[in-house]
């Protein structure tokens, strides 16, 4: 399988994974405003597509990880640091340039790393939508190459 992510200026991003069971493409628009687009086999005139809320897309993706144990969480972050990908966790502090700024206002976007979760109160709101204004005490949980991961870290807080 191989994955591809896009930035679409002005929309949000495209992951696309290819190659998959039955020689299928699957592309998956996360909007700006957490709604998403499934595209069945995108590079085919006239796919299917399905369009979801984003509380339908936590769902299904809920579903799809079934992080019901803890072993399919471990295998699911084993998988994502094989990719050469890392996680990071941000706490915003008070001095922190972007309390009271969207995610899309933080420099995160041009950092390429991605939002998995911004955690509020002691609950994890799964990849929030890009005009979710930060406060203080928030976590941002970001996964990326270690190298996105530190200009998102920066962008956030001044460093």
């Amino acid at each position: 399988m191989q994955i591809e992510e896009t930035v679409l200026p002005g929309i949000g991003k495209r992951l696309t994974f290819r190659e998959l069971e039955g020689h299928h493409s699957l592309a998956i628009v996360v909007r700006q405003d957490g709604s998403r687009e499934l595209h069945l086999n995108p590079d085919k005139p006239k796919s299917p597509v399905l369009k979801l809320s984003s509380e339908e897309a936590r769902l299904v993706g809920t579903s799809l990880l079934n992080v019901e144990s803890a072993s399919a969480a471990v295998d699911l972050i084993t998988q994502t640091l094989q990719a050469g990908l890392n996680v990071d966790q941000i706490r915003i502090p008070d001095d922190s340039p972007c309390k009271g700024k969207t995610l899309r206002e933080t420099g995160i976007p041009e950092s390429k790393a991605s939002v998995l979760s911004l955690i509020r109160g002691g609950k994890s709101h799964p990849n929030p939508p890009m005009t979710e204004k930060i406060g203080v005490g928030d976590v941002l949980i970001l996964v990326g190459p270690e190298d996105d991961l530190k200009k998102a870290r920066k962008a956030v807080l001044g460093e």
